[in-house]
């Protein structure tokens, strides 16, 4: 029986019509909000690599050269073969010596130790005082990367290898290339990479500090 124009309520038919716009909107407003989080993440992510890049120059004119790539050039035996590019950045512009620390981050929980080693030592007075070697999450939650440029040409596997993310497996990373010259880029300084919203390293949407 139809409803007529005086009589109240809704046919089942406009009640349906009115769920399938609120879910349309529901839906496009989830979008928004997700897209305005990942594009912060983005943004924020952008000045804490800029901001580490800024320190490893003010690391240069007190020493005279970047961090190395590997904790090793500090004659100790490392605890493993991961994020050691990252852990090394880290004990470099942490220390208290030379005016250090060169960088500190805005929240200290943007240091992890995602591969769970530790040194025998505080290698380089850093501030933190424990012997966990700590590398830097970017704002997705994954580890950056540290390279040297003294190792682009014949960097070792433990350059190479990076635990991404807590509990995450290895991978191995390649030297990025310059997109013209396809020779290493950021030639005579370092490469710091975030692998930005997808958490992959070597694809279009990584965070590169050069």
């Amino acid at each position: 029986m139809r409803r007529s124009p005086s009589s109240g309520g809704f046919t089942l038919l406009e009640i349906l019509i009115v769920i399938v716009i609120i879910s349309i909107l529901s839906s496009l407003l989830l979008y928004g909000v997700h897209a305005a989080i990942q594009a912060a993440r983005q943004s924020s992510t952008e000045g804490v690599v800029r901001s580490i890049s800024g320190a490893l120059e003010s690391y240069k004119s007190q020493y005279g050269d970047y961090p190395p790539s590997s904790l090793d050039r500090f004659r100790v035996r490392l605890p493993n073969d991961t994020n050691n590019g990252i852990e090394t950045l880290v004990a470099c512009i942490s220390t208290t010596k030379k005016g250090g620390p060169f960088w500190r981050p805005q929240d200290e929980n943007q240091f992890i130790n995602a591969d769970k080693d530790k040194a025998d030592r505080n290698l380089t007075n850093w501030y933190f005082g424990h012997n966990e070697l700590m590398e830097v999450s970017d704002n997705f939650g994954n580890t950056l990367w540290y390279l040297h440029s003294a190792d682009y040409a014949k960097p070792a596997p433990h350059h190479l290898k990076v635990i991404p993310y807590l509990s995450a497996k290895p991978v191995t990373l390649k030297v990025y290339q310059s997109d013209k010259l396809k020779t290493p880029a950021n030639p005579g300084r370092f490469q710091l990479v975030s692998a930005g919203p997808d958490g992959i390293f070597g694809t279009m949407d990584d965070i590169r500090g050069w």
